[in-house]
């Protein structure tokens, strides 16, 4: 039947000859990963026509819009890669991964025909070609975009497709809640999403005295795309409300600035003077190349001769969500349960391995709050949170979010034990603090992107609860004192060699390592003060090395 053609009842169809003319040749092996296809912007033309293939059958096969992101996020600016997003704002279904990789790699013109023919007939394709619906398109400031989008149209029109969107040059975040909240039906554009954080923002720091927002936030914007997409940001807020300056907006993308290169190196990107007084005084967060991570930083000051740099990873930013969303819900009155109930809220934290153990240790003492660990990956991280009502996930490099895995559920129980407590007498005295309490939490739900982790999204939400509280980062800092830590790529000859277990923490295989690396940590005290983990690398043999 593929060598035949498509049988009659096959929506998509492609010529032969187009094909032949459209095809970029095979000339580099790549696999799509957790952040999709990645490589040397000059390698990657096969990809993007793949990518717009496959974005075709995808959308036929579920009926709904799906997007195509052009961006190598915080690699440098001769980078790029593509990943396709599925029908909620989430990562592409993991079983079409190895579709992506097979179509890319497949070496001839008539390898290629097979592949996209035999997964034509294996996805049924719902609608008809009046019912398409719309695959978009966004990419982030590399000048290698605009000619790799042309190759991923080309795979488009291959198919047949003509219902595209281009939002041109966007965030990574903005084109997940693009492609969300069209397949919701709910308004989704550009100046769609300033509207939904900025009232999210007002509502959770409209009512603050004025001197809460004396001190101004600089951001350091990698020299990407979240330069520009923060100051429309800011517009629609108002400095009154969101005193924010940014710098790194024009230059080598990446290239000794972003939160990739403050995270790696410990240290404040391009742009900051430490022999500046005003600089050392400054309020520091920092995005990386199309502004889905984001890290705080200052600079503690308080001897002269030893100025200390302070980094506020994701681990520290997951504490401060999880801190004010249990403060609040305690204000309220919410119990917190230890399985989903609808009696109450069931509230974790969800981190890796490389998460620091202070952190967790910080985590485990909050009242009623479950922490959970998983394999390294974005993915791996959103398929835990949907065990728990709300989720707080992060990875260490600043990437995470909050995640409402029943919305519904959260503002009913926001509303029912709020109307509990106005109609208390009981609780009179309180009344004004709890009914803040519920505008925040509502508020935050507005602040958070529902369909992935976003740095804009998450600055404001920080920036929030700093404001709410009347804190500082070094009262933030405060929360818990990390572990110190340091990392180490190690090279084998074979990387299979090692297994692992329990989130990656345990060594199976080779049976002798794991004893070793605890007779290591021994030498420190153990467990609960110090530890340390090898797991391999999954794309090249090396080991990875963490100890703290």
């Amino acid at each position: 039947v593929i060598q035949q053609g498509m049988p009659q009842n096959t929506l998509i169809s492609f010529d032969d000859a187009q094909l032949e003319k459209l095809l970029p040749a095979f000339t580099h092996s790549h696999t799509y990963g957790t952040a999709g296809f990645r490589g040397k912007a000059d390698t990657l033309d096969r990809v993007m026509f793949v990518s717009g293939c496959l974005s075709v059958i995808r959308s036929a096969n579920t009926g709904k819009a799906i997007g195509v992101m052009i961006t190598a996020s915080h690699n440098p600016e001769r980078d790029n890669g593509v990943k396709l997003v599925d029908p909620l704002g989430d990562m592409l279904a993991q079983d079409w991964e190895a579709h992506a990789t097979s179509l890319v790699n497949s070496p001839t013109a008539g390898d290629f025909a097979g592949i996209l023919r035999s997964l034509l007939l294996r996805y049924p394709q719902n609608g008809s070609e009046q019912e398409q619906q719309p695959i978009f398109f966004g990419r982030d400031t590399r000048s290698s975009g605009p000619a790799l989008l042309k190759l991923v149209q080309d795979g488009v029109t291959l198919l047949g497709h003509k219902k595209n969107i281009d939002l041109g040059v966007v965030t990574t975040p903005q084109l997940h809640f693009a492609v969300r909240r069209y397949n919701q039906k709910l308004p989704w554009t550009e100046e769609d999403y300033y509207k939904f954080l900025a009232e999210g923002y007002k509502a959770a720091v409209g009512q603050l005295p004025k001197e809460r927002f004396a001190d101004r936030i600089v951001v350091d914007a990698a020299n990407g795309v979240g330069a520009s997409k923060a100051e429309l940001l800011k517009k629609e807020i108002g400095e009154e409300f969101l005193p924010l300056r940014i710098i790194n907006e024009k230059g080598p993308l990446n290239e000794g600035v972003g939160a990739d290169h403050v995270k790696l190196h410990q240290r404040e990107p391009h742009g900051i003077d430490r022999k500046s007084t005003e600089d050392l005084r400054g309020r520091y967060a920092t995005l990386d190349g199309d502004a889905d991570r984001l890290l705080y930083f200052f600079f503690d000051h308080s001897s002269s001769d030893d100025i200390k740099f302070n980094l506020l990873d994701g681990d520290s930013l997951a504490a401060l969500f999880l801190t004010a969303l249990s403060q609040d819900l305690s204000v309220l009155g919410v119990p917190l349960v230890t399985q989903k109930s609808a009696s109450g809220l069931y509230v974790g934290v969800v981190q890796t391995a490389y998460a620091n153990g202070a952190s967790t240790n910080y985590f485990k003492s909050l009242p009623g709050i479950s922490v959970s660990c998983v394999n390294t990956g974005v993915k791996h991280l959103l398929a835990r949170t949907l065990q728990f009502d709300v989720a707080v996930y992060f990875e260490a490099n600043g990437h995470g979010s909050i995640a409402f895995s029943d919305e519904e559920k959260y503002l009913k129980l926001i509303d029912q034990y709020l109307a509990e407590a106005e109609n208390s007498p009981g609780k009179s005295g309180a009344l004004k603090d709890i009914e803040q309490a519920a505008v925040r939490l509502k508020g935050y739900l507005q602040l958070v992107n529902p369909a992935i982790g976003d740095a804009l999204s998450n600055l404001l939400l920080a920036e929030a609860i700093l404001r709410v509280n009347d804190w500082s980062l070094a009262r933030w800092w405060e929360l818990y004192k990390p572990m110190a830590c340091r990392q180490k790529l190690v090279k084998v000859l074979n990387r299979h060699a090692i297994t692992t277990t329990d989130a990656e923490r345990i060594v199976v295989t080779p049976s002798a390592l794991q004893p070793r690396i605890d007779e290591a940590v021994l030498k420190f005290g153990g467990n609960g003060v110090a530890r340390a983990f090898a797991r391999p690398s999954g794309t090249e043999d090396v080991v990875r090395v963490y100890a703290e």
